[in-house]
């Protein structure tokens, strides 16, 4: 139940009725007794600017995961990114902090490279091919050459 102490996240995308994000998330803070819930946001393009400058001043939400089309438009709004969003342009998770800064970084090829690991993939000297060269796919090519491939 969401209440007025509920912390909010937020997926911002257009179109945003296909994520699973917040079924996700939302299950997990309730199996975890967090008053934290996850809001799905269609947003219009022409509406970026102000969705940025509200963000700061939204007090009680977290952050963003930030979905197709606005990886890379998002990106250049913030007030500081990642070194990997910031080679990639691109982000898609962003953490308000307390005093309304916008910090923005793309976890998409780290979130790729743990679950390969788990599976004993060592990226080390080997070859790869990403197929993909979207917000997702770049992220894991720099995510893949950060840990030592070859090619």
């Amino acid at each position: 139940m969401i209440q007025g102490s509920t912390e909010l996240v937020a997926i911002v995308g257009s179109p945003v009725a296909q994520v699973k994000s917040p079924e996700n998330f939302n299950r997990w803070f309730a199996d975890h007794q967090q008053n934290v819930a996850m809001l799905a946001i269609d947003l219009a393009q022409s509406a970026l600017d102000d969705f940025v400058q509200t963000l700061r001043g939204w007090q009680n939400l977290r952050g963003c995961v930030v979905t197709v089309p606005y990886k890379q438009l998002l990106a250049s709004r913030l007030d500081s990114v990642s070194e990997r969003s910031a080679a990639l342009c691109s982000v898609n998770v962003i953490r308000r902090e307390i005093d309304g800064r916008l910090v923005g970084d793309i976890v998409d090829g780290e979130g790729f490279l743990n679950a390969a690991r788990k599976q004993g993939f060592n990226p080390k000297d080997k070859q790869v091919l990403v197929i993909g060269t979207g917000g997702v796919g770049s992220a894991i090519a720099y995510s893949l050459c950060q840990a030592g491939v070859s090619h």
